[in-house]
C-alpha cells in the first residue's frame, strides 16, 4: 500500500492524532514553561498560528497560561473527544445541516458579542461553546469522511 493509500484511508484517524497533538501542547506548555522557558516560549511560538492566547482568556495551570485560549482549547479538546469517538463508533449518516448549523451558531454569537464589546463571558462558557462548535464539526464532517475511506475497488493482489 502506498503512503498516499494508507493516508486516504485513515485520514479521520491521521486528523483525530493531530488534534489530539495539539490539544496535550497546549496543556504541557505552562507545565514546560515552568522547568523552561526558552521551551515553552517554543511551544507558545507554535501554537500562535492558531490562536491568538490573550491571557486573560486563557486557563492557567500553575502561574502560566495554556498554549490556547479557552475557546480554541474547548474546540480542539473537542475536535479530539469527538473524534476519537467517531473514529471508534463509525457513524455513518452526517449530522443533518440545519443541526450542525446550530452547533455553531453559540460561538459565532458570543465570539461576536465579544468582539464589539456587546458582552464579555467567561472563561468556562468560551470553553463550553467551543466544544459545542467542535460536536457540530465532528459529526458533520467525519461521516464524508468515513465515506471517502472505504475503497470504491478493492486493491489488486499481486
Amino acid at each position: 500500500m502506498s503512503l498516499l493509500s494508507f493516508i486516504g484511508r485513515n485520514s479521520s484517524l491521521i486528523l483525530t492524532i493531530i488534534w489530539t497533538m495539539i490539544i496535550v501542547t497546549a496543556i504541557i506548555t505552562p507545565l514546560l514553561t515552568a522547568v523552561s522557558p526558552k521551551a515553552g516560549i517554543l511551544l507558545y511560538s507554535a501554537l500562535r498560528p492558531l490562536c491568538h492566547q490573550a491571557d486573560g482568556r486563557c486557563y492557567h495551570i500553575g502561574h502560566f497560561k495554556m498554549g490556547l485560549c479557552t475557546r480554541c482549547a474547548g474546540v480542539f479538546f473537542g475536535l479530539s473527544l469527538f473524534g476519537w469517538i467517531a473514529v471508534i463508533f463509525r457513524p455513518k449518516r452526517e449530522m443533518k445541516f440545519p443541526y450542525f448549523v446550530l452547533t455553531l451558531l453559540p460561538l459565532a454569537v458570543d465570539g461576536f458579542g465579544n468582539l464589539f464589546e456587546l458582552w464579555s463571558t467567561g472563561n468556562n462558557l468560551r470553553m463550553i461553546t467551543g466544544l459545542i462548535f467542535a460536536f457540530g464539526i465532528v459529526f458533520w464532517t467525519y461521516p464524508f469522511i468515513f465515506k471517502l475511506e472505504r475503497p470504491e475497488y478493492p486493491e489488486k493482489i499481486e
